[in-house]
């Protein structure tokens, strides 16, 4: 079974720089996940690095959708993940007051509310100016907005959004969730129709 076509769309768009180590292929594909912190030390704690690679493969096969972390509004969807770096998709930065961001790029979002004008000052993108993003629905901080200062610029606008505000969502929690959204629907009267 070859891995690494279905893992090159984690990092960056060429396959050049995926490990053909088992081993460090796992690690590498574990820190480019998008996933929380405690699942990281889940998957780190996986002795074995091609069981280690197969949850990490069911994890990006299964998610489908990143929702808010602090009240579960959908934010963005697994096909609008894209590379901005050379790390890939999800990358450290660190703002000028030495807070570290894990990163992740898309080029699509949703239910967020932009904060403040736009900046070029201290982006992490050259060219791009940022806007702080929150959620719509309970203004949690979600990352950024990068608009191109330029017009030769690809894209002209995607997305930085802080892994610790966002959650994954399989398929399957989708469906619970809809069907648990339709459950809390009032329930009609003869005199409402």
């Amino acid at each position: 079974m070859t891995i690494s076509p279905k893992i090159s769309g984690v990092g960056q768009q060429s396959s050049q720089y995926v490990p053909n180590d088992p081993i460090t292929l796992s690690y590498w594909l574990v820190k480019r996940l998008p996933v929380s912190i405690a699942q990281k030390i889940e998957l780190m704690s996986i002795n074995c690095p091609t069981r280690r690679l197969m949850r990490g493969l069911e994890i990006l096969q299964n998610f489908t959708k990143l929702h808010c972390a602090n009240c579960d509004v959908p934010i963005t969807e697994k096909e609008d993940v894209f590379s901005m770096s050379i790390d890939g998709p999800l990358a450290s930065y660190v703002n000028p007051h030495g807070y570290v961001h894990d990163t992740l790029t898309v080029t699509q979002a949703k239910n967020f509310k932009l904060q403040g004008m736009a900046t070029t000052e201290n982006s992490w993108f050259p060219g791009y100016a940022w806007t702080i993003l929150n959620c719509k629905s309970c203004y949690h901080h979600l990352g950024w907005r990068f608009d191109a200062t330029k017009k030769h610029l690809t894209p002209s606008r995607f997305y930085g959004l802080t892994r610790a505000s966002l959650s994954l969502k399989s398929a399957k929690e989708e469906r619970k969730r809809e069907s648990s959204s339709l459950a809390n629907l009032p329930a009609l009267n003869d005199e409402d129709l």
